[in-house]
């Protein structure tokens, strides 16, 4: 179900007017400020059209656009502000005058103006204008609601490539229930979208919301010419004191924005909650496969909470000399980043981005990034690839705050540094009497002390210790290892730690024999650590990484059980286990000191069926899979 601002439909009542503008002159009749003024006077919903044949009448010279093919566009060249729009019953500018999704009537403030068009009332739809050079802003939406903007190119010249910057492109205050962009009904959505591009500068971004409540962006080019060429802004959205917004589509990228090439950030979002950025490429040029131009950050969250960014491809950011996060979360709570697309395109394949993937610092708290079971909407890992790094929790190791941050479930591999760093300082190695202060606790990594594969049911069986009651998960980073030695992975399967922190779990159909894995663990209380060493996957019957020569283990039939068979060439604790193929241990064979030499034993096993032998010693471990039949 597509999620949308509460936004309601005008209908059109009989005792509304049309006035045609036939003057491009600043003021007096037949003019853009004349048919405001009547329009306000009037108490219904109004129109104004645009005369071409009258402005070429009065002599009016057209701008030819070669982006357009030689379709022409008239300017309005302003010397003061026009009206405010203060009627309640809503006014239609249409300057799209061949209906074909191009805005072919420019208002020009000269750098003298403050506002394009200044709005204090309701149900208003700006349809086609270009509009460029104000001091303040192109369009002030404020006190107000139900308003659109759409089909229209801001601070941009008449070609759409050019910046002729506004301070700012939108400015909405305190109001509500705007939408900039498409309907998302269905119809034309591809030509509703607005370019806001160029206030860059004299100018400070393309959308700035303060105080705004239900408003919604879709289908926007933010920092992007009509061709597709940067045409920056320093920040594209900037969110203040704001809740309940919309950027982008929450089903699909049919109404996505593109948000590229703005010298700063793409998206802010400050002091804010339940902002919701979904399905836009950010970063990246208009087909979602290369970088859009510079840009240096992708999204800031900053002292806000309950943001919801998934979906979105967020890549092609920074440069060899400068380059933030694709994400950033600081002093934020409850904030969710899943089922993104950080520093790839949608098929995982390289764009990069020359900072961090995701940085969460500055005591920032209870944020997921990736699965969360605790929600009540499905929630899926993020693709993070060909980063800096992957994911950074705290900016050093005395952000003693930043905790409680989940990363779960989540596909990190090919970053240039480590895919999870606790303190943003390297690999932090396990040391006893956990937890720390620091960075997620700076929790201890999982050991993975074994993982075997049987060819017979076609399962590997992964064994190791973690925090106590602590959730481990399994990646898989066979092809991907990081000279580090520490992981980086593709979520492959989960496990639960016991009160004494060992773990144990079976996965169907690999990994196989060779294959590299790693983990990490979530405590209980979602804190989450850094990616253990790799450990290589072996075969039953193989001599294990670490066992001895001349350790052996057999098993022959003995009536209806096993004789049991074990030697190992030195003096010391031996544990022989007998496991089933789910991976749970069924009995403990042996435990005892022993050798060197040999040691037998009968065992009877509770029902037939195939299981897995393990002979442990202090450092060495055998297996071998056996069959007992009745």
């Amino acid at each position: 179900m597509r999620t949308s601002v509460a936004f309601f439909s005008m209908i059109g009542v009989a005792l509304g007017a049309t006035y045609t503008v036939s003057d491009l002159a600043d003021s007096g009749p037949g003019t853009l400020r004349d048919a405001i003024i009547q329009a306000n006077l009037n108490a219904w919903p109004d129109t104004v059209v645009f005369d071409t044949l009258a402005f070429l009448s009065h002599g009016y010279t057209p701008i030819s656009r070669a982006t357009q093919g030689g379709e022409s566009a008239w300017k309005i060249s302003l010397s003061s502000d026009l009206p405010q729009l203060t009627d309640n019953w809503g006014l239609t500018i249409l300057g799209d005058i061949n209906a074909n999704g191009t805005p072919d009537i420019v208002l020009d403030g000269g750098s003298a103006c403050a506002y394009g068009l200044f709005i204090q009332s309701r149900w208003n739809i700006i349809k086609g204008l270009i509009i460029s050079n104000f001091t303040l802003a192109g369009i002030y939406i404020g006190n107000t609601s139900q308003n659109q903007v759409m089909e229209c190119w801001i601070g941009t010249d008449p070609e759409g490539i050019t910046p002729a910057p506004n301070r700012w492109g939108i400015y909405i205050y305190n109001a509500d229930s705007n939408r900039i962009g498409t309907n998302l009904d269905g119809v034309g959505d591809e030509y509703e979208g607005n370019i806001i591009s160029g206030q860059c500068g004299t100018g400070m971004g393309g959308v700035f919301v303060y105080s705004g409540f239900h408003n919604q962006f879709s289908g926007n080019r933010i920092g992007l010419g009509y061709t597709g060429q940067p045409c920056p802004n320093k920040t594209g959205i900037y969110f203040l004191g704001s809740s309940y917004c919309l950027v982008g589509d929450s089903v699909g990228f049919s109404g996505k924005n593109i948000i590229s090439a703005d010298s700063s950030v793409a998206i802010v979002v400050d002091s804010s909650n339940n902002i919701w950025i979904t399905h836009n490429y950010i970063g990246t040029d208009t087909a979602g496969i290369a970088s859009g131009g510079f840009q240096y950050q992708g999204i800031r969250i900053w002292k806000s909470t309950y943001t919801e960014v998934n979906g979105n491809i967020l890549s092609g950011m920074g440069s060899l000399s400068s380059g933030g996060p694709a994400v950033s979360v600081g002093r934020g709570s409850y904030n969710h980043i899943y089922d993104n697309f950080i520093g790839c395109d949608l098929n995982g394949d390289s764009i990069g981005n020359y900072g961090i993937g995701i940085f969460i610092y500055d005591s920032s708290q209870y944020n997921v990034v990736g699965y969360n079971p605790y929600v009540p909407y499905p929630s899926s890992g993020n693709t993070i690839a060909y980063n800096a790094k992957g994911i950074v929790v705290g900016q050093n190791a005395t952000d003693f705050y930043t905790i409680i941050d989940r990363l779960s479930r989540n596909r990190i591999y090919k970053n240039a540094g480590l895919g999870i760093d606790l303190a943003n300082n390297g690999v932090t190695v396990n040391d006893p009497g956990d937890p720390d202060f620091g960075p997620n606790f700076l929790l201890n990594y999982p050991v993975i002390t074994g993982a075997t594969h049987y060819d017979l049911g076609d399962s590997t069986v992964i064994t190791g210790t973690a925090a106590a009651n602590s959730t481990v998960e399994i990646y898989i980073a066979t092809g991907i290892v990081d000279p580090t030695g520490y992981g980086e992975g593709i979520y492959l399967a989960t496990a639960n730690a016991d009160a004494s922190g060992n773990w144990r779990v079976s996965v169907p159909g690999g990994p196989t024999v060779g294959d590299t894995i790693t983990s990490i663990c979530i405590d209980q209380t979602q804190s989450t650590s850094e990616f253990s060493p790799y450990y290589t996957v072996q075969n039953v019957g193989a001599e294990e990484r670490g066992a001895p020569g001349g350790a052996y283990l057999m098993a022959m039939p003995c009536g209806k059980g096993l004789r049991v068979s074990f030697g190992v060439p030195q003096a010391g604790m031996v544990v022989l286990k007998a496991y089933g193929l789910d991976g749970r241990l069924d009995q403990v064979l042996w435990s005892d000191m022993s050798g060197p030499g040999s040691q037998e034993l009968t065992w009877w096993p509770g029902r037939p069926g195939i299981y897995l032998l393990r002979l442990e010693t202090k450092s060495a471990s055998l297996s071998r899979v056996v069959m007992v039949a009745r």
